[in-house]
């Protein structure tokens, strides 16, 4: 299995590593087969959007509103835009929240292999739910740092 950390501050070894960061067979996978990283505009992140911002195939979505971005709105958020003027961004923005349907939908065009995140829901339960037997449902606490164990995604065995 491979490691991928969360959270602001980790121990490997006797070396202290600030950020988010790839370790074992997972960063060649990933480097491979390519990957969809959901982040916050936080130091953990940067580097690892600084490593990747040069390859070919990057692509940084922003899908928050672009008000956020635009000097002249009151709600202009400049650390926000400090953190991804050096990126160029696809705008994709959506609000609101998907009904079950379309989370099938999505479910089945994206066919994940290892697992589900339910993320900025108000019934994370509704995903164990609606995907038992069929895939793992991780569930994982707003702002809580932890280790996840991801499987090889050749099994359905998991931890």
């Amino acid at each position: 299995m491979s490691q991928l950390f969360l959270g602001k501050t980790q121990r490997t070894g006797h070396c202290r590593q600030m950020g988010f960061t790839f370790h074992g067979k997972l960063k060649p996978y990933l480097d491979e087969h390519g990957f969809c990283l959901l982040i916050r505009s936080t130091a953990a992140f940067k580097s690892l959007l600084e490593a990747y911002a040069g390859l070919p195939d990057f692509n940084c979505i922003y899908s928050m509103w672009v008000g956020y971005l635009d000097k002249r709105r009151s709600a202009y958020n400049e650390a926000l835009d400090d953190f991804l003027k050096p990126f160029s961004l696809t705008h994709l923005h959506t609000s609101g929240h998907a009904d079950v349907d379309t989370l099938r939908l999505v479910f089945e065009t994206v066919k994940p292999k290892c697992g589900v995140i339910p993320m900025h829901t108000e019934d994370p339960e509704g995903f164990e739910e609606m995907f038992k037997g069929v895939v793992r449902v991780v569930r994982l606490r707003d702002g809580v740092g932890r280790a996840i164990l991801l499987p090889t995604c050749q099994s359905t065995s998991f931890l």
